[in-house]
């Protein structure tokens, strides 16, 4: 399962960094949306924010330079998803697929 994970938040990482070739021509920071179950003070949560930004270093990518984090938790409650997704696609100007 740490293996799935780890693959799992190194592709979204380098998806991210496709998206942020061009928004750097562009000269905006782009958002990565996460959607998390979560409390945002769970390990779980850090542990995950933790492997985002771990990915996006090794393709050369730094928080705050290249790329923001947009994250919304859910606090264990998977229906308050509905609403927090909104929330998320309102930082963005383009969703990556």
């Amino acid at each position: 399962m740490r293996s799935s994970r780890r693959n799992f938040l190194l592709l979204a990482g380098r998806a991210a960094a496709m998206g942020m070739r061009v928004s750097r021509a562009q000269k905006e920071m782009p958002p990565i949306a996460v959607l998390g179950s979560g409390a945002v003070d769970a390990v779980s949560s850090r542990t995950q924010m933790n492997g985002i930004a771990a990915g996006m270093k090794v393709l050369g990518l730094a928080e705050g330079r290249d790329y923001r984090i947009e994250a919304r938790w859910a606090g264990s409650d998977s229906s308050r998803f509905p609403d927090l997704a909104p929330t998320l696609l309102a930082t963005a100007d383009e969703v990556i697929e």
